[in-house]
Parts: C-alpha cells; sequence; structure tokens
C-alpha cells in the first residue's frame, strides 16, 4: 500500500548526518587514524595527516601507508614496514603488540597501533586500523623523570657513603666515586 510519509529521505538524511558526525569526531582526535586495506593502501584518514603535512587527507586514498609515512625509505631495514607488514597479515580480529620508536621522517617518537577490522561481507576488502600518536612529549617527560631518578639514586648512595666514611680522604673518595656517576671525569 502507497503511504504519504515515505522514510527513505529522512533514513538517508539521518545516515548523512551520522557519516558527518563521526568524521568531525574523529577528525578532532590528535592521532593520525587511518583505514587501510589488506595491501597497507590507504582507504581513509584523519585530518591529523594534513596537520602532519603528510598529504591531503583526500589526496591520499589508495597510497601504500609506509609510502606515504616514509616517502623514498626502500622499507629494507625498515622497523616500520616490517611492524605493518607483520600486523597487517595478521588474523581479522585480532590486535597486534604496539610499536614505540623514534621516527626520523616524521622526526616525532610514535606509538603505531593495528586493530585488524573484520569485514561485514565476504566481498569486502580485508582491513585495519592503524592509528599513530605522537608520543614525543610523554618520551621527553619519561627521559627526564629517568635522569631525576638516577640523579637521587646517586645522591642518596653519595649521603649514605659520606656518614659511614671514617676519614677527610675516605668521604672525598666516596664522594668522587658516586660522582662519577653524574659528572663524568677523568681526573679529580
Amino acid at each position: 500500500g502507497w503511504r504519504g510519509d515515505d522514510p527513505l529521505p529522512r533514513i538517508e538524511e539521518e545516515l548523512a548526518r551520522a557519516k558527518q558526525e563521526w568524521e568531525a569526531t574523529v577528525d578532532a582526535m590528535p592521532e593520525l587514524v587511518c583505514l587501510v586495506d589488506g595491501q597497507s593502501c590507504v582507504l581513509r584518514a584523519n585530518r591529523t595527516i594534513e596537520a602532519w603535512e603528510i598529504g591531503d587527507v583526500k589526496a591520499i586514498q589508495g597510497f601504500n601507508l609506509h609510502t606515504l609515512l616514509h616517502p623514498g625509505c626502500l622499507g629494507l631495514y625498515c622497523a616500520l614496514d616490517r611492524y605493518l607488514r607483520q600486523t597487517l597479515g595478521a588474523v581479522p580480529g585480532a590486535q597486534a603488540t604496539p610499536y614505540e620508536a623514534y621516527d626520523s621522517f616524521l622526526h616525532r617518537h610514535v606509538q603505531v597501533r593495528v586493530q585488524s577490522v573484520l569485514p561485514r561481507c565476504q566481498t569486502g576488502p580485508v582491513s585495519a586500523v592503524v592509528i599513530i600518536e605522537d608520543i614525543t612529549d610523554r618520551r621527553r617527560n619519561e627521559d627526564a623523570l629517568q635522569r631525576s631518578l638516577t640523579r637521587l639514586a646517586v645522591l642518596n648512595e653519595l649521603q649514605s657513603s659520606m656518614l659511614t666514611a671514617r676519614t677527610p680522604e675516605e668521604i672525598a673518595e666516596a664522594a668522587l666515586v658516586r660522582l662519577r656517576a653524574l659528572i663524568p671525569f677523568r681526573q679529580a
């Protein structure tokens, strides 16, 4: 029977709005988020790809992800290329161990995570979501914290050894031995 109220235009409008909201949400993320097919070709990416000056969000579709991230890299000894090949060839639905390293092409410390996605239908491409996070600030803070912890440990050891020393010479020797860990020197 005919109804005067056709729900199809309303459904299409709701789908278009939901798509725009989802794209705006993903574009607002600071991480680089890429949907890739089984051959590591980019199907979609968020606008972080533009913020990191890798390429235009619309122009990069179909490009190999490693080639986009590392232009001119042969990949023979590239840890990122090896990681992407291994994880993108994994079982659909599996989540790989994250990869962390300083990336000289991107000029930042990155953490890369790959989550394979089960295709909605058997004819669709097997794909994965690749999330690349800039962890430069976190690594800088971790390194500074580690340096502070090392310094405090040496100073604590110095204080303990100075308290147990019996002569000024023993105090000086204890101090020099432990200070070498903080300030390398040849002679004192």
